[in-house]
């Protein structure tokens, strides 16, 4: 059965994600107003806007990620038994913020061009891009035929349920 969005509401996600998203955008316009003259290059100012966008982004993903994973329907939950299906996904998201990681320490230890750092960046989104392309495309590939047939079945069930689960609340 679709789980029932009234069992298992957002409620105080949105609060938090406004006062958390407010809060981090007076720190970024506080600290570089007044606490970062005293930082030099700016490379390092960049690190830190960048650390704080990563507590930012784990904040918040954390706690819409909970509720995400409960508002999956038991018929949803299959899909995380495919193989390799959970720990790509798991990868989805540590590859970037390792990548986020990574831009903080070469901003705060390199001394380099402004183009030199625009190239960094790309190259960094480039290889993101290419190692995530490997790790989902070969998950394709290792399914069966009956993949896509069986996912579209589910999903046609799964809007079922969700359409039924609403009219129910009604």
């Amino acid at each position: 059965m679709f789980v029932s969005v009234k069992k298992y509401g957002s409620s105080w996600r949105p609060a938090f994600s406004a006062v958390v998203g407010v809060g981090w955008f007076i720190f970024i316009i506080a600290w570089l107003a007044f606490f970062s003259e005293g930082i030099n290059p700016y490379e390092k100012k960049i690190a830190i806007v960048l650390l704080s966008t990563l507590v930012l982004i784990v904040l918040l993903g954390g706690v819409w990620g909970v509720w995400a994973v409960r508002m999956i329907p038991k018929s949803g939950r299959e899909m995380m038994k495919f193989f390799g299906f959970k720990s790509r996904m798991i990868a989805s998201i540590a590859i970037p913020l390792g990548a986020v990681g990574f831009l903080i320490y070469y901003f705060w230890f390199y001394d380099f061009t402004i183009w030199q750092h625009i190239a960094m960046v790309i190259i960094t989104i480039l290889v993101i891009g290419m190692i995530l392309a490997a790790v989902w495309s070969s998950w394709k590939k290792g399914m069966s035929k009956g993949f896509e047939k069986q996912m579209e079945d589910m999903g046609e069930e799964i809007g079922k349920k969700f359409e039924e689960a609403f009219d129910e609340d009604k």
